[in-house]
């Protein structure tokens, strides 16, 4: 950024894509030179910077002023955090083989380590639209390499807070790096659930009873539609057994272990008491049985089999939910006439215009 032309970029950049708030990695402005660049490009701007712990300010922070408020919670050379917290920018290192055209092949020991730190951290990449290879050399012929090096990676409190969140990688103009921009997509309303058949129903001693209710029925039609119809009459009776008896699963389980835990209590106070000993044995036998049921629907939601999880805290399979469900959702198409669309009425008309 020590060229004029580049920061004029990035100002331009800016105020094009409507930004609240940008992050710059390796500006290479040294920090003699920020104040004289930030007053000729930047004078609209509040800045946050580490110059404190990195002498060339390796990471800046900007936004419009009095657009927003921004509290910087720690800053090292390496990174900066801010609130609310994205990892967002260049991460040297590809994902996976695919993600890299021309060159030597990637290294399979620091592609492990990067995926090894996202699962460890809690990590999921923010769905990414745009440009697929957000690097390049920018070399003649066969020199030419590219990589997707800059993603977005949210924690599932981001998630959770923002699901229709996304990122778009942008050409990089005169840049190596695409920008890659993250929108909330406020104008997404949420829909209705669709019905999912859980396991855990199966093995619930009315489930056959409800299934034989419903398949006495009489039904005209050909096969098909009686099949339909059936399923049809199964379906509210099946919300209603899951209404009755696994809705709010975890909060049943925390008040069965609490419960638990407080007649173990008792247990030690009156160890001799047989009443305490059936009552404990009777909360034991539920806990159990609400724990399993609760991981099942945590493993077939988050569709994931990972071993490494079994004694994992079940939140990680919501948070896998809830990364499936951004991965899942479209945030922003281009209609057929070159127009980009980015909310849900306009993508919805796009594809009904489309097809």
């Amino acid at each position: 950024m020590n060229e004029g032309i580049k920061q004029h970029e990035v100002v331009s950049f800016f105020k094009q894509n409507k930004l609240d708030i940008m992050g710059i990695n390796e500006s290479r402005i040294r920090q003699g030179n920020f104040r004289a660049v930030s007053r000729k490009r930047l004078s609209a701007f509040q800045i946050l910077h580490n110059y404190l712990d990195h002498p060339n300010g390796r990471i800046w922070a900007i936004w419009r002023r009095g657009d927003m408020q921004v509290q910087l919670l720690s800053s090292a050379s390496q990174w900066l955090h801010l609130k609310p917290w994205v990892v967002l920018g260049n991460f040297n290192c590809v994902r996976f083989p695919s993600e890299r055209i021309s060159g030597a092949p990637p290294h399979v020991g620091a592609m492990t380590d990067f995926n090894d730190a996202l699962y460890d951290a809690g990590l999921e990449e923010l769905t990414t639209s745009g440009c697929k290879y957000t690097w390049t050399n920018k070399q003649d012929g066969s020199a030419r390499k590219w990589m997707r090096l800059d993603r977005a990676f949210v924690n599932p409190v981001w998630l959770g807070a923002f699901s229709s969140s996304s990122a778009e990688a942008h050409p990089a103009c005169i840049s190596d790096h695409s920008p890659v921009v993250v929108s909330f997509h406020t104008g997404f309303c949420p829909r209705p659930k669709q019905f999912k058949f859980l396991n855990c129903w199966a093995q619930d001693a009315l489930f056959l009873d409800l299934v034989s209710d419903v398949w006495r029925m009489r039904m005209f039609g050909c096969p098909m539609y009686q099949l339909i119809s059936r399923l049809k009459f199964l379906k509210p009776k099946l919300t209603a057994l899951h209404a009755e008896c696994y809705s709010n699963i975890s909060d049943r389980v925390l008040r069965l272990r609490t419960q638990l835990l407080e007649c173990q209590s008792r247990v030690q106070l009156d160890p001799l008491n047989q009443s305490l000993f059936y009552e404990e044995a009777a909360l034991t036998q539920q806990f159990c049985k609400f724990k399993k049921v609760e991981l099942n629907i945590a493993y077939q939601r988050a569709k994931v089999q990972d071993i490494r999880m079994m004694d994992a805290r079940t939140s990680y399979f919501y948070a896998k939910v809830a990364a499936r469900w951004n991965a899942c959702n479209i945030t922003s198409v281009m209609s057929t006439n070159g127009v980009p669309c980015k909310t849900f009425d306009d993508i919805s008309d796009a594809f009904l215009g489309y097809y």
